[in-house]
């Protein structure tokens, strides 16, 4: 019976690790795709106000 219990214990212990570190995972994951959002945004702003500066640049020197 004492053997039951432990290994009920141990296999409750298993899982409580398990789904933390399922947690964590998917904490890191959604963390990550967040900071990929605002790179991916942040090259787009760049990539379409490079044009748009330089052209600005251009009138203001002439």
């Amino acid at each position: 019976m004492k053997k039951v219990i432990s290994w009920i214990i141990a296999v409750g212990a298993a899982l409580i690790v398990f789904f933390l570190l399922l947690q964590l995972v998917f904490g890191i994951a959604k963390i990550i795709f967040e900071l990929s959002f605002i790179i991916i945004a942040a090259i787009c702003i760049f990539i379409i106000a490079l044009p748009i500066y330089m052209i600005i640049s251009k009138r203001f020197i002439k």
